[in-house]
């Protein structure tokens, strides 16, 4: 418990001083440019994305798989759900440094670029 006695260390603490409010913008204007993102949700650094074909609509389940292949293969990890699992779900751990927020949205961009280009 640190000195406020709120429970956290002190480290977390600072964490959470420093990600709270923390958004990415980035991650909305790269998926403006992406066909295949039917939407972005979620604030901060918790948020999906949900992923279509670019010329039906349709939740595209293979999209997204092929988004985590490409984020795995530069050393992210994405989660994938929703009804048709076509949702790729972020959302980094507690311990998380601004430069890896910045590291991981950049993973991020490249994969959503790559895959789009393939769509």
């Amino acid at each position: 418990m640190d000195a406020d006695g709120n429970g956290y260390p002190d480290f977390f603490a600072g964490i959470l001083t420093n990600m709270i409010g923390y958004d990415v913008p980035e991650v909305r204007e790269a998926a403006a440019r992406s066909p295949i993102v039917a939407d972005v949700r979620g604030r901060g650094l918790t948020f999906a994305l949900d992923l279509a074909d670019p010329t039906t609509g349709a939740p595209a389940p293979a999209l997204a798989a092929a988004f985590m292949e490409e984020s795995k293969k530069v050393g992210l990890l994405a989660g994938k759900g929703g009804l048709h699992g076509n949702v790729i779900r972020m959302a980094p751990p507690l311990p998380l440094t601004v430069e890896e927020a910045e590291e991981g949205l950049d993973i991020i961009i490249t994969a959503l670029e790559r895959v789009n280009a393939t769509a």
